[in-house]
């Protein structure tokens, strides 16, 4: 009889829910993605590492009546083609918008939708170089929580599962240099609000080392609290602030 402990396997990878922070982008083609007349589907491809820090690639269709141009840096409207692109007027200009059946159409309506499962992002996609969705740069640097959902496309095509974004989590890098700026602002508040309070303590006392004494009572911060401590800048401190 087989020992039962030796029939067990690894965990599985979850690819119907993760997080993804879009590092690179642009329009293309797979291999794997083909129409029935066995051409190429054109996608906007999203490059990313997994969980295991292995470089991925997140395939989303943008449908036909798009040419690819620029090397993959955007999509115009191919003259061409007999698929006739919707247009919207938007600023006093006609401009090309994506079908909404498409991957790609289901993410900018998710996207920019106020009401839940929407994620709201007007504002974000008012930013400079994030505004127009035929530029395949708009999203990268972007963090989302992707989860599979089921369409049903009625007809022949029927149920499909598809992964949605779920959460918009932020902007690479932008989060960390909004802490960090919130940091030092904290910081120098607490800083200013120390000197007041060294400033009385200096004006209460005759010499540096009582200064120094009753510095050592106060909540102060490390920076300030290391002048305190070395006799010379302490000393220094105390002319500074009775002078």
């Amino acid at each position: 009889m087989a020992d039962e402990s030796l029939w067990q396997t690894g965990q599985a990878s979850d690819f119907d829910e993760f997080e993804i922070l879009v590092k690179d982008a642009r329009f293309g083609y797979h291999e794997k993605y083909v129409d029935d007349d066995g051409e190429p589907r054109k996608l906007l491809i999203w490059t990313y590492d997994d969980v295991n820090e292995e470089e991925r690639e997140h395939l989303i269709s943008v449908g036909s009546g798009w040419d690819i141009v620029d090397n993959g840096a955007r999509v115009e409207v191919d003259p061409e083609s007999d698929t006739k692109i919707e247009t919207k007027e938007i600023d006093g200009e006609d401009v090309p918008v994506f079908n909404p059946n498409t991957l790609w159409g289901r993410y900018i309506e998710r996207f920019v939708a106020k009401e839940s499962p929407g994620l709201d992002m007007g504002e974000v996609f008012g930013q400079e170089g994030r505004s127009d969705p035929r530029m395949a740069a708009a999203c990268i640097g972007m963090k989302f929580y992707l989860k599979t959902e089921e369409k049903d496309f009625g007809g022949e095509i029927g149920v499909k599962e598809h992964l949605m974004p779920q959460e918009f989590l932020g902007i690479a890098g932008k989060a960390e240099s909004g802490t960090a700026k919130e940091s030092s602002a904290d910081e120098a508040k607490a800083e200013k609000k120390a000197m007041v309070l060294l400033r009385r303590a200096a004006k209460d006392v005759d010499s540096a080392e009582d200064f120094q004494s009753a510095a050592l009572d106060l909540d102060l911060p490390d920076s300030i609290s290391e002048r305190i401590f070395d006799d010379d800048e302490c000393e220094a401190l105390y002319e500074e602030l009775t002078s």
